[in-house]
């Protein structure tokens, strides 16, 4: 992410895509079907749409 950037619901997320499988693991919930976690580069969790890439939640670190 650009320095003085932030992630936004309804932003669209382009960046590497590492998913979480182990969502549990780092407290996350279960994801709604047609989302998955993802870690962006800066160690926030991201839940974006599979096919569109739209945040829809964050859990920031």
């Amino acid at each position: 992410m650009p320095p003085g950037h932030r992630w936004e619901r309804g932003h669209r997320y382009e960046g590497p895509v590492y998913v979480v499988h182990d969502y549990r693991e780092y407290r996350l919930r279960t994801p709604p079907r047609g989302y998955h976690w993802v870690r962006a580069d800066d160690g926030d969790y991201l839940l974006v749409g599979i096919a569109t890439g739209i945040i829809l939640d964050m859990a920031l670190h």
